[in-house]
């Protein structure tokens, strides 16, 4: 690949600290780097070709002028994607990317939560070849020397499936029990063993190829991730997820030598072609990780930061060195690219434009594949289908000799909304962070802001009746004479038709609602847990899963911004219990998930700690029955509980409508995703209600919304800075706020159907229905909730297959 017209117009900021270089170097450096990246912005502005992030547009395929435009389409968070070079659809979330030693086959190891499957693809063309089902497969696979035999990481099924590979076909050929939760392995240099991380094992495998026997083991830390090899042979490298380590590993003794500290859940690891260095990429702190090989020390950490003062979300996990170890490439899940960094200087150089959420990549000499996980997003789903395995993975193939942008760097940076940052650097007066809340309007002096969360029905399930607003009836299960409160507050006060969770399913989802962000932990093992192959639940989520600098809970801890948890989880010490600093501020009272007990006794918990006082700026409140428990006999019909969600919504609004600081309060409710319902626009639509004194009754926000905008208008209201680059990088919620305010209270409807009635035995899909797990959120629901509602309320159907 050829170095950049002018230099390296792609360093950055941060990037200049990590370098070994004089001070007046350093400065030089910098200067004529913003200089060219201010250029580079200005020239971004004349050519975009789509608003940016999405404007008004809804998720899906952006129609864009001239014709011979890449394809573009735009996300949920309301980002675009517009993937450079050729692209390949495979199965679902792919994760894992190798080849065979002549390269003209690709090994694609899709980790989804429905099909899981190896597929080969020709190197050249891009076509797949085969696809090969397996029952659990997680990221890892590797090749024999001669091409012949693969090796592929069954993660939950504790082992390693062995495939004999021939022109272009993967045959069955053995199972080696490997317990542990294999993850990645490694061949080693004179292609005799096979090294294995078991992530829940805290161990590296060792196999003899030639027996597929397991002849050893070598401690680790806690949750082994990637593994790289010295090119001799004598030592291995092993991402620790859990305790943010890397382990050193003396493979001819096998034993751990030494253990380094990277940064937040490191991911991908990779040894340079000579052996002198490995490169680590932490996911969850935007960081690179240089280790000399020759020491075994950290050398230096290099912030991979995509703009000025970013905070953390650009999530680098996936990385690959060139094969003449001139350059590094790492994926960046965040915001849909792959930098290129120059070696040894590890300067970012270049980026290129992926799908959504790339994770695993491979270099050759002449050619880069990446895998991106989510594809091009999901669509609709009006005749059923989940969201989590309708969402198909991509391959992308990038020439690097051609294909490589010049312009990349501000092409990404205006597909994420970060070119005026860009912009910023030498105006000291530009605001870089936070931008004031008169650029739309937002209302001045509110003291309180409430969050409700609720669980998983889409838009269209619910409001698709309003009739004002961009609905589908027909798709409508919950409507009014369900749901009369959720109804009269959206007519009263203000909804958005144009909003859309963030993830999939809810343990992203209370990720997304909790802190404006889902660690890569957390993406990549959803699928495992929620088709019940071997993985533990994270619905109580421990370390791993936790964002770098905590939720929106410590958030206002940090800040001295008063805020009370009701419901939903917090940071936990080991045996279970809150974090000192939160632990006085979850209400106890309040039960969390329990099917069992009702809603309305949720409000009743909440509305005795209000009315003792308990009113702070931030408020957290988790009403989680619209779930509802199925059809599963002698729990409440969904339309029960629904209701009786819906009332203990209108219970809450009407206690805070009666409060005397009403004015200078604004409550936002939501889903914490949509797996569970259809929709005509995309599957991942979500319901948005805003009500204050201060919106514009009946008002609709119609522009493209996602969590992070949710939290980019709470956060101006209490005067908090971002939590992530999503919420950074989102503007507040405008259209609906109103010059006056109207103090009128409101008065909650009685519910119009009995919050007592039962399931029967002959309920529709009641059989069906008994075979859930509802102890804790969507333990083993899948699909089959969707589909079990839409029985109950329409009758059975069939859903149909959406394909991209």
């Amino acid at each position: 690949m050829k170095e950049p017209v002018g230099g390296s117009i792609g360093m950055r900021m941060k990037s200049c600290s990590g370098f070994r270089i004089r001070s007046s170097q350093a400065i030089q450096i910098c200067v004529s780097t913003f200089v060219l990246m201010l250029l580079a912005a200005a020239e971004c502005e004349r050519r975009c070709i789509a608003d940016t992030p999405a404007g008004s547009h809804p998720t899906g395929k952006l129609e864009l002028a001239p014709a011979s435009v890449r394809r573009a389409w735009v996300i949920p968070n309301g980002r675009i994607i517009q993937p450079v070079g050729a692209l390949t659809m495979v199965d679902n979330f792919p994760l894992g990317i190798t080849s065979t030693p002549d390269g003209r086959r690709l090994l694609v190891v899709s980790s989804g939560a429905g099909k899981q499957s190896i597929s080969i693809l020709d190197g050249g063309t891009m076509q797949v070849m085969h696809s090969e089902p397996v029952k659990s497969v997680f990221h890892g696979a590797a090749v024999s020397r001669d091409g012949a035999k693969v090796w592929v990481c069954g993660g939950g099924a504790n082992n390693i499936q062995v495939f004999s590979l021939r022109a272009g076909k993967l045959a069955p050929a053995g199972v080696i029990p490997v317990p542990g939760y294999p993850a990645s392995c490694r061949i080693s240099a004179d292609g005799s063993k096979l090294y294995v991380t078991c992530n829940l094992a805290g161990l590296v495998r060792v196999l003899d190829v030639r027996t597929d026997k397991i002849i050893g083991e070598i401690q680790t830390g806690i949750f082994p991730f990637g593994i790289a090899l010295t090119p001799d042979g004598a030592k291995g490298y092993v991402s620790n997820w859990s305790d943010g380590t890397v382990s050193v590993l003396d493979l001819k003794e096998s034993r751990p030598v030494a253990t380094l500290q990277a940064g937040g859940l490191p991911c991908g690891i990779v040894c340079s072609p000579d052996g002198k260095h490995v490169y680590v990429a932490n996911a969850n702190t935007d960081e690179l990780t240089v280790i000399d090989a020759t020491k075994d020390v950290v050398e230096r950490t290099v912030g991979l930061h995509p703009y000025p003062k970013a905070p953390h979300g650009a999530a680098p996990n996936g990385i690959q060195v060139s094969p003449d170890g001139t350059r590094l490439f790492v994926t960046m899940a965040g915001i849909n690219a792959v930098d290129v960094l120059s070696l040894p200087e590890c300067r970012v150089i270049r980026q290129i434009p992926t799908a959504w959420y790339p994770t695993g990549i491979f270099a050759s000499n002449s050619s880069l594949y990446v895998v991106n996980s989510k594809g091009a997003g999901s669509g609709p789903n009006k005749h059923g289908g989940d969201i989590g395995t309708m969402m198909h993975g991509a391959v992308q193939k990038i020439d690097l000799n051609s294909q490589v942008p010049a312009s990349g760097i501000q092409d990404v940076a205006r597909l994420n909304g970060y070119a005026d940052r860009l912009k910023g650097v030498f105006a000291k007066t530009a605001p870089i962070v936070n931008r004031l809340s008169s650029i739309v309007g937002l209302p001045s002096g509110i003291k309180h802001v409430v969050f409700i969360v609720r669980e998983n029905r889409s838009y269209d399930q619910v409001l698709g009746d309003l009739g004002y607003a961009n609905g589908d009836p027909t798709l409508t299960i919950f409507g009014e004479r369900i749901t009369p409160n959720l109804h009269a507050l959206a007519r009263r006060f203000a909804i958005a038709d144009n909003m859309y969770g963030d993830g999939e399913v809810s343990v992203q989802g209370h990720q997304w609602t909790l802190g404006a962000n889902c660690p890569d932990y957390v993406e990549k093992t959803w699928q495992a847990y929620y088709s019940r192959r071997g993985r533990f639940g994270d619905i109580i989520p421990g370390p791993a899963s936790y964002p770098a600098f905590g939720y929106m809970m410590d958030h206002c801890v940090r800040k001295n911004v008063s805020c009370r948890m009701y419901g939903d989880f917090v940071r936990r010490e080991r045996g279970g219990r809150p974090v000192a600093e939160l632990a006085d501020k979850v209400c106890v009272a309040y039960t969390g998930w329990n099917l069992n007990v009702p809603d309305q006794e949720r409000a009743a918990a909440w509305l005795e700690d209000f009315r003792a006082g308990n009113f702070p700026r931030f408020s957290y409140i988790w009403l989680p029955n619209d779930h509802t428990a199925a059809t599963k006999p002698g729990m409440l019909t969904p339309r029960a509980m629904v209701a009786d969600n819906d009332l203990a919504t209108g219970r809450v609004f009407e206690a805070i409508s009666h409060h005397p600081e009403w004015k200078d309060t604004v409550i936002f409710l939501t889903e914490d995703d949509t797996q569970d319902g259809r929709d005509h626009v995309d599957a991942h639509r979500n319901i948005l209600l805003i009500a204050s004194p201060w919106v514009k009754p009946g008002s609709v926000a119609t522009r493209h919304y996602s969590f992070g905008n949710i939290y980019a208008t709470m956060e101006r209201f209490l005067g908090l800075p971002p939590l992530s680059q999503y919420d950074d990088l989102a503007d507040p919620i405008s259209g609906i706020w109103a010059d006056k305010p109207d103090t009128r209270p409101y008065t909650s409807i009685a519910a119009r159907v009995p919050l007592g009635e039962k399931n029967l035995q002959t309920a529709a899909m009641a059989k069906e229905s008994k075979t859930l797990d509802l102890e804790e959120p969507d333990a083993n629901t899948g699909p089959l909730l969707e589909r079990i509602l839409w029985a109950s309320a329409k009758g059975a159907d069939r859903p149909k297959r959406v394909t991209k």
